[in-house]
């Protein structure tokens, strides 16, 4: 069964995916598909730092752009603010924000294909934490 309206953060891994024809992009696609389709949000930050890294990518590819504009249009996307965390694990902050976010949604669910994300995912920071970092083949089920 699948789970009603989640609150989902995408990491810019998913959207750089489709942008440049990853060797996951047809999953990250078919992940993008799935949440606009269905009554899934995503999250950003209300100081723009998510979207500003997704940008290039949404400017390079139609797809991309015509994705972001129905989400907005259909108010699929929801701000949050960002809770500044002491992490025991280096990750940069381009990775960082993504983590600050989460930890504001209800769900805590982040969908990335990051190995920095992915490879530690069982780590005490995340965990005690509840946050469940999900790749986009495992999301594919969850959505």
């Amino acid at each position: 069964m699948v789970p009603n309206k989640l609150l989902l953060v995408l990491d810019t891994w998913v959207i750089a995916s489709v942008a440049k024809f990853g060797p996951e992009w047809a999953d990250s696609l078919e992940v993008l598909t799935r949440i606009l389709n269905n009554c899934h949000s995503i999250v950003l930050d209300y100081e723009n730092k998510v979207e500003t890294e997704y940008r290039p990518y949404l400017d390079k590819e139609k797809f991309l752009r015509k994705w972001f504009s129905e989400m907005m249009s259909k108010g699929k996307i929801k701000l949050r603010g960002l809770t500044k965390l002491s992490l025991q694990l280096y990750i940069t902050d381009d990775d960082k924000k993504f983590v600050e976010l989460v930890v504001n949604t209800p769900d805590h669910i982040l969908i990335s294909g990051d190995s920095d994300f992915v490879a530690n995912r069982g780590h005490l920071d995340f965990t005690s934490r509840a946050i469940r970092i999900i790749n986009v083949q495992e999301c594919k089920n969850h959505l």
